[in-house]
């Protein structure tokens, strides 16, 4: 079996200058978002958990998202360094191996979903907060938050669990190509229940539910804006009101729009290629279609490993001076010379 294999492209085949960038590419490009996330995604957590943020109901899905986010990234970095340092290969038992690529696949696809819907959840949680706010009072408490988020949690858990058993190992000795598919035994109908979970749990609710309660919170925002201009309220606690929820406004744009535009061209590039129009063009018979399929596969999931490693730094630019100072008081305790 050749030992180094970029998702099926074995580096016997032709294009051997382009496989050879890719490979190169593939092997260390994902550690950027490694590096840039994991540090990130812990303050974010030391953050959120300091003594007058606890209380806030934000900074529980801020918590649960930053831990989703950062065992997402460490599992990428299991397994990418399995892969592309041979380890893998090096297995000699292929039960071992399916077991090692279905652990791989539950846990990046289970916090893919989750972390997706704790956003959602927060924005729901701050529509509540900022178009009802007597009843946010009593809606949007951390034990609500907390208790949203272990609902999310467990069913998508308990759900993905189906990966272990309802999935065949298929592996090509001369290619390389090592795939997970639906075994056999498997009916179309379970098939297409589990395929339309995916789409409908991992893109279609989050993104319906954070875009549409985004737009909510705008529409909310500027209106209590422009009535607060309409009654000529320009006291100093009115204009601080409105300051923090333009910068809570911004940070959910921002949010909002990084998850839109790393997450969506992953989501939406099978489903493409599946169309009619666009299969009768890829022919992945010739090996210069799957180096294209490849490399757009490559730079699909990179750019959706980026979800996972930048809200920390959306924070600290949209979550105004608050946010970013208590950052600073949090490295400050973990490096006094940094005060």
């Amino acid at each position: 079996m050749n030992s180094t294999s970029v998702h099926g492209l074995s580096q016997q085949e032709d294009f051997s200058f382009i496989k050879s960038i890719l490979l190169a590419l593939t092997k260390y490009l994902w550690t950027i978002p490694v590096v840039l996330g994991v540090p990130g995604n812990i303050l974010t957590i030391l953050v959120a958990r300091q003594k007058h943020n606890r209380k806030m109901s934000p900074c529980v899905y801020m918590t649960a998202m930053a831990v989703s986010d950062t065992a997402f990234l460490l599992d990428v970095t299991w397994y990418y360094s399995l892969f592309y340092q041979g380890h893998l290969d090096a297995i000699t038992d292929v039960k071992a191996r399916k077991l090692i690529i279905e652990f791989h696949i539950f846990i990046m696809f289970t916090l893919a979903k989750i972390s997706g819907l704790y956003l959602a959840a927060m924005s729901v949680d701050r529509l509540i907060a900022v178009r009802f706010p007597m009843a946010a009072i009593r809606l949007c408490t951390t034990k609500r938050a907390k208790v949203t988020v272990l609902l999310i949690t467990i069913p998508i858990v308990l759900i993905n669990i189906h990966i272990f058993f309802v999935f065949k190992y298929v592996e090509d000795l001369n290619s390389g190509v090592r795939i997970i598919l639906y075994d056999d035994s498997v009916s179309g109908a379970v098939e297409k229940v589990f395929s339309t979970y995916m789409v409908i749990v991992g893109t279609g609710l989050p993104f319906s539910i954070i875009l549409g309660a985004n737009l909510l919170i705008i529409i909310t925002v500027k209106r209590a804006s422009f009535e607060r201009a309409k009654l000529n309220s320009n006291t100093s606690r009115a204009e601080k009101e409105e300051r923090n929820q333009q910068h809570l406004t911004i940070l959910l744009l921002f949010i909002s729009f990084a998850y839109v535009v790393t997450t969506l061209p992953y989501r939406l590039y099978d489903p493409i290629l599946k169309l009619p129009q666009i299969k009768a063009i890829y022919d992945m018979t010739q090996q210069y279609w799957k180096l294209r399929y490849t490399l757009g596969i490559f730079f699909t999931a990179n750019l959706w490993f980026y979800n996972y490693a930048v809200n920390f730094y959306l924070y600290c630019i949209g979550g105004g001076k608050r946010y970013r100072d208590d950052t600073k008081a949090v490295i400050g305790q973990l490096f006094p010379c940094c005060k």
